[in-house]
């Protein structure tokens, strides 16, 4: 690379600075640390048929992980199931649901009833990927028979440190022309991408997707000429209640309480993961859990970095609302530790099942919704008891006096 191709990239890198909304970072590193918990390196000579292919289990296989599970790591979700080599499932012209998989691994087996031949054959093939592309072999990436977005999202996921997780062959491509590299391999550039981390002070600290992104809108021509800032979203309506409905407290009590500790377990094995993904897993078991003790404000209390702490309130989210206590919204709003506190919003799919944690900066919040007040303390004066009897007894002869009359 040019250094004047290397100047111009700074410059970009500071409109970029501007513009970038990095929220979703921990979300992704989430998402890819469950897959690796679930998927380690170690896990897959083992892997069996119906723990890899998409649609056996709803959420529980190795092609889901990879694919719309890891969704803000990486999009690949433009192609078909073929890109697996094998799926289960129906097609436009056959309503049948079975295990599909294609020519290229089928070979001279039949196209129906061979799916554990044809299956152990695209296991060995993912397999040969995880080691060519650990040891850097791009040339045994790039010859491996499975789909191009799929090896490129598993590297990246596998590789951190190696695969900058842009996937689509084109893009690639393009990303190679506007940073100057002479290889057309897509593995390489994938990983020479990656290495913009090292060329200038910068990049150095940036996530993953965050250089992606970067890259992708300069592919785009997004970052010519005056960039402005991102509009702040707009604030949520508020709702007019509905004051004539009686609800049962007690039971609604229990639900909440049930939901708010689903949410919290559900927290914690997304925080457990964004640690792993991160590189911290040796912090996972040091991870304080507080919620049983609401004096703290907080629900755990983890780490940013090794050297960075992270305070969680954990929130089961409607979409439009959640509630916070007095001492949680002081430490959102403390000039310090606002900068360490942290909403995980928890959200529930239509049968009642954590689906998703969306992590927010607690200030970044606070800046952008309305907070309405829900209850008042009542701070009791001493010798109130006294003055409340007297008061009561007076009451009573006015009361008395007044139906006399």
């Amino acid at each position: 690379m040019k250094a004047s191709t290397l100047k111009l990239l700074v410059e970009d890198a500071k409109k970029f600075n501007r513009i970038y909304d990095g929220r979703l970072e921990d979300e992704a590193d989430a998402q890819r640390g469950e897959f690796l918990k679930r998927y380690g390196l170690d896990t897959l000579p083992k892997l069996k048929l119906n723990d890899y292919t998409i649609g056996t289990k709803p959420k529980g296989t190795f092609c889901y992980w990879a694919e719309p599970g890891t969704d803000k790591w990486a999009r690949i979700t433009g192609a078909s199931a073929n890109k697996f080599g094998i799926y289960f499932g129906q097609t436009k012209h056959d309503s049948e649901k079975r295990f599909r998989y294609t020519k290229k691994f089928a070979g001279d087996l039949p196209m129906k009833g061979a799916e554990q031949r044809v299956y152990r054959g695209i296991r060995a093939e993912l397999l040969n990927l995880v080691s060519a592309g650990k040891s850097l072999d791009y040339l045994g990436v790039d010859m491996n028979p499975l789909s191009q977005m799929f090896k490129a999202k598993v590297l990246s996921l596998y590789f951190d440190k190696m695969y900058l997780p842009i996937c689509s062959d084109d893009i690639l491509r393009d990303v190679a022309q506007e940073l100057e590299f002479d290889s057309i391999s897509p593995s390489e550039i994938q990983a020479e991408a990656l290495r913009l981390k090292g060329k200038a002070s910068i990049f150095r600290n940036w996530h993953n997707l965050k250089l992606t992104e970067f890259l992708l809108m300069r592919v785009a021509g997004e970052l010519e000429g005056d960039v402005p800032e991102l509009p702040m979203p707009p604030k949520a309506r508020t709702k007019v209640p509905n004051l004539d409905h009686e609800p049962d407290f007690e039971e609604l009590a229990r639900k909440a309480r049930e939901k708010g500790e689903k949410s919290e377990r559900f927290a914690r094995e997304r925080e457990e993961s964004r640690l792993r993904s991160r590189g911290m897993s040796a912090l996972v078991h040091r991870i304080q859990d507080r919620t049983k003790k609401p004096r703290y404000g907080y629900d755990f209390e983890s780490f940013t970095s090794p050297t960075e702490p992270r305070y969680i309130e954990v929130k089961t989210f409607t979409g439009s609302r959640f509630f916070i206590s007095a001492n949680e919204l002081r430490l959102a709003q403390d000039d310090v530790v606002c900068q360490s506190y942290y909403f995980y919003l928890v959200t529930y799919n239509k049968s009642g099942e954590p689906e998703d944690c969306l992590i927010y900066r607690a200030d970044e919040v606070l800046d952008l919704c309305v907070l309405k007040p829900q209850n008042f303390l009542v701070d009791v004066p001493p010798g109130f008891e006294r003055h409340e009897t007297r008061e009561t007894d007076a009451g009573k002869r006015r009361k008395a006096k007044r139906w006399s009359r």
